[in-house]
């Protein structure tokens, strides 16, 4: 893929294509909404340009980020620029090159938090071997695993999934404070600070809101003051709409949305 583009799924967002000058992957940090898990596994290519202005949005965000299925090339430049990670970002995954000199075959490794490292501790390389018995040579620089030792181990106990957004489908009345335009939306998923919003509307960045909703199983109405911070064009019906983080919100609303996430258990497939 030539291009950049960002697809959102249920759980996280998926970058594909290549980061540079025309990615938008500035205003995507910086606007996201709640704590994010970010698959980086669709990344072609890095340009130094795209590298200064993922630092540059990475700054701007304050909400923990999950970098998983990172590329090789993804890794190399964390240890390179460790400013891409920031202070509040953990990695759950990422791919390690091997090569077999027998067969001339390159094999990429998956490591996995808690399977196969921790943070805060170089990992040993594992020992793999090709089909043709042969043992893979490791392919990368002595220094692969150093980014790890740059995240927290206090951070690293933190899951983005313990604060993620849970699926979940209900009926939402918007009013829109720049034109009290209101109208009823779906929602697609919620988090502790943001819900996601289906909707066709022609609307507008950093636009102030008012929700009132049920969440699944409830007769409490809540009221919630919000931004919208996120907007997807996507040409998909279950995935075109806008992300709006919370601006406002009672403790007795917000501990409704913490049960909620607390007691949500996914549909079995």
């Amino acid at each position: 893929m030539d291009t950049f583009q960002i697809d959102i799924d249920s759980d996280e967002f998926k970058l594909l294509g290549i980061i540079n000058e025309h990615a938008n992957i500035d205003s995507f940090l910086a606007n996201l909404s709640q704590n994010s898990v970010i698959n980086l596994e669709g990344i072609t290519r890095i340009s130094s340009y795209g590298v200064r202005t993922w630092v540059s949005g990475r700054i701007k965000c304050d909400n923990l980020l999950e970098y998983k299925l990172c590329p090789v090339m993804v890794v190399e430049q964390f240890n390179m620029i460790p400013e891409l990670l920031g202070s509040n970002t953990v990695v759950s995954s990422f791919y390690v090159p091997f090569y077999c000199p027998e067969c001339d075959q390159d094999y990429l490794f998956l490591m996995e938090k808690g399977k196969h490292f921790e943070y805060g501790v170089e990992p040993e390389i594992p020992e793999m071997y090709c089909q043709c018995g042969c043992e893979y040579d490791f392919e990368a620089e002595d220094d692969y695993f150093a980014f790890l030792k740059d995240i927290d181990k206090k951070l690293g106990r933190k899951t983005v999934s313990d604060t993620l957004r849970k699926p979940m489908k209900c009926k939402v009345k918007v009013t829109f404070a720049k034109d009290s335009y209101s109208l009823v939306l779906e929602s697609s998923n919620i988090s502790e600070s943001g819900i996601f919003l289906l909707s066709n509307a022609d609307r507008e960045q950093w636009e102030k809101l008012l929700l009132e909703f049920q969440l699944p199983d409830s007769k409490n109405t809540i009221n919630i003051q919000g931004e919208i911070r996120w907007l997807s064009n996507i040409d998909d019906e279950n995935k075109r709409g806008f992300g709006v983080k919370f601006l406002s919100i009672s403790e007795q609303h917000s501990d409704l949305i913490k049960n909620y996430m607390e007691s949500f258990v996914p549909e079995e497939s």
